[in-house]
C-alpha cells in the first residue's frame, strides 16, 4: 500500500512539473508586446498597473517626439538669397503633466533669429513665437498594448511677431523687411499616433490644422490664414556605450498646405512648403546632436513671407531623440 501511494505521489509531481514547464515555455515563446507584456499576461478587459504605467511613459515619449528642437545652423548650401551667416531656433519645452498622466501642458518660449551676410552682419527682426500646447492622451487599452500604439490630441495657442512698429510697406510698395511691423495669432489642433516597430525603433504620424485670427491686417496681405499640416517622425536607437548612452537617429518630414489668398509665386507647387530634418546624436553626447536640415517653400521668417526659400544646412541641435518604448 505504501509503495503504491509513493508511486502515485511521484507520478503526480512529475505531471505537475511537466505542466509548469510547458506553461513557462509557452509564455517564453509568446512574442513580447510593448512594455514587455506577454499575451497570456493581459487580461481580457484590463491592464496590470505596471503595463499601464509603462504605456503612460510610451505616450510621453511620443509627445516629446513632437517637440521642436533648438538648433543653430550654417548658411544654406544652395545659395538661397538673402544669404545668411547662421539661423538659430531657441525652443525649450517646459511641461506639466497631471497626476493621472492623461493631460499635459507644455509652454514653449520660441524665438527664431538670423544673422544676415551683409554689412555689419546684422541680426534682423527675430521672430517671437511663444506658444502653449495642451495634450490629451487616450486611455491605455488592451488593444493599444497589442498594437503597440499611443494616441493623443493636442491644441496649441501661439503668437508670431517681429517686435517692429514701422509701416509694413516701403513707399515704392516693396516689403519693409528692416522695420516693418508683422503680427498674427493662431490656434492649431490635431492628432498624433505613435507605433513601436521594434524595441528600439518607432514611427510617429501627425496631422493638424492651423487657423489664424486677431492679426495685423496691413502686414497679413497674401498671408495664408488656414494651413493644414501632415508629417511623420522615424526614430531609432543603436549601439550604446558603457554608461548606457545610446547612439540615436531621427528623421522628420513635414508638409504644409497654404490655403486661401497667397502671392502669385506661391500658387501651385508653392503652396506646399516641405521641411526635412535628419538628426544624429552619438552616444558620448548627451545634450547635443548633429543636424542636416532642408526646407523648400515660402519663407517662415516674419515679414520675409513674400520670398521663397530653398535651403540645405548643417548644424547642431539640442533636445532628446526618442526611439525606445520598452518592448
Amino acid at each position: 500500500m505504501r509503495i503504491r501511494l509513493a508511486a502515485l505521489v511521484i507520478a503526480a509531481v512529475g505531471i505537475s512539473g511537466r505542466t509548469a514547464n510547458g506553461q513557462e515555455k509557452q509564455t517564453q515563446s509568446t512574442p513580447a508586446l510593448i512594455c514587455g507584456a506577454h499575451e497570456p499576461e493581459i487580461k481580457v478587459d484590463s491592464l496590470t498597473d505596471s503595463v499601464r504605467a509603462c504605456m503612460r511613459h510610451f505616450e510621453a515619449d511620443v509627445m516629446r517626439a513632437q517637440f521642436e528642437h533648438s538648433y543653430i545652423t550654417s548658411t544654406s548650401l544652395t545659395g538661397s538669397q538673402p544669404r545668411l551667416v547662421f539661423e538659430g531656433n531657441i525652443a525649450p519645452a517646459f511641461s506639466l503633466v497631471t497626476p493621472g498622466k492623461n493631460i499635459a501642458l507644455v509652454l514653449t518660449p520660441k524665438v527664431v533669429m538670423r544673422m544676415f551676410a551683409a554689412n555689419s552682419v546684422p541680426v534682423k527682426t527675430p521672430s517671437y513665437m511663444p506658444r502653449i500646447t495642451l495634450y490629451r492622451f487616450a486611455e491605455p487599452t488592451v488593444q493599444s498594448v497589442r498594437d503597440s500604439t499611443a494616441r493623443f490630441m493636442f491644441l496649441t495657442v501661439s503668437h508670431h511677431s517681429n517686435g517692429q512698429s514701422g509701416p509694413f510697406l516701403n513707399p515704392d510698395g516693396s516689403v519693409n523687411h528692416d522695420t516693418g511691423n508683422f503680427s498674427t495669432n493662431f490656434v492649431e489642433c490635431g492628432g498624433v499616433i505613435g507605433v513601436a516597430l521594434s524595441p528600439l525603433t518607432s514611427i510617429t504620424g501627425r496631422s493638424s490644422i492651423e487657423v489664424h485670427g486677431l492679426y495685423d491686417d496691413s502686414s497679413n496681405v497674401h498671408y495664408s490664414h488656414l494651413r493644414p499640416h501632415v508629417g511623420f517622425n522615424l526614430s531609432h536607437k543603436g549601439a550604446h556605450n558603457g554608461n548606457g548612452e545610446w547612439n540615436a537617429i531621427s528623421i522628420d518630414v513635414a508638409v504644409t498646405y497654404l490655403s486661401g489668398d497667397v502671392a502669385v509665386p506661391f500658387h501651385g507647387r508653392g503652396r506646399f512648403p516641405l521641411t526635412t530634418n535628419i538628426i544624429y546624436r552619438p552616444s558620448w553626447a548627451r545634450e547635443i546632436a548633429y543636424l542636416v536640415s532642408g526646407y523648400w517653400g515660402q519663407d517662415y521668417y516674419n515679414t520675409y513671407f513674400d520670398q521663397s526659400r530653398s535651403m540645405v544646412r548643417f548644424g547642431i541641435s539640442a533636445g532628446t531623440i526618442n526611439g525606445s518604448f520598452g518592448r
